[in-house]
């Protein structure tokens, strides 16, 4: 019987690692790297031979302002209204925090996610003790993330974690390093399969 299982991803950190992992130019376009969750779920269920089922995908994602970036706060409402429709996904937001007097020509310091691997990280752990899967799938390469998915690992809870991650040039190591946690790789083929063309900035 499979495990019933849940996918948390996080979305930017491992949108990021695919133009690393696979090299993908700088200049390439900012769809270049995107994937479809659901296509992904599909795939690691594949991949998983039936031992799992993933029956929830949850996003969790930094969200443009308005006011400082408009092609990137539409180009995400479009991708998340596109991810919302299927029921399966949950898809989480926190706004981007922009440094004072931001000028994206002028300024150094770079707009930054924050809170979004605390909120992942909350709910991995809230959703193991109330017993809402058996296997949390997390994608990311986000060390932040380690001690939530140790903790579920632990004699604490009964579900257990596992995490996913690119396998290219350059393997997203930091999150699935860990001999002991068993770690889903994703491939250039693989990702080939999953990836989402769309250019959603319209």
């Amino acid at each position: 019987m499979s495990l019933s299982a849940i996918l948390f991803v996080d979305y930017q950190n491992v949108y990021r690692w695919a133009r690393r992992a696979f090299e993908i130019p700088d200049e390439a376009p900012s769809y270049v790297g995107q994937f479809d969750p659901v296509k992904l779920a599909a795939l690691l269920e594949e991949k998983g031979r039936g031992r799992f089922a993933i029956d929830q995908i949850r996003i969790y994602r930094g969200m443009p302002g308005q006011r400082y970036d408009q092609i990137g706060y539409s180009a995400a409402q479009r991708q998340i209204h596109t991810w919302r429709k299927n029921p399966k996904i949950h898809v989480f937001t926190r706004p981007i925090r922009y440094p004072k007097d931001w000028d994206r020509s002028l300024s150094r310091e770079k707009p930054k996610e924050k809170g979004i691997d605390v909120a992942l990280a909350v709910d991995f752990v809230a959703m193991a003790f109330k017993k809402d899967y058996e296997l949390g799938l997390i994608f990311s390469a986000d060390t932040d993330l380690r001690p939530a998915l140790e903790y579920v690992n632990s004699d604490e809870v009964s579900p257990k974690g596992e995490v996913v991650a690119w396998r290219g040039v350059k393997p997203n190591f930091e999150l699935s390093s860990r001999k002991s946690v068993t770690c889903h790789w994703i491939n250039s083929c693989d990702f080939l399969e999953v990836a989402d063309r769309t250019r959603y900035t319209g």
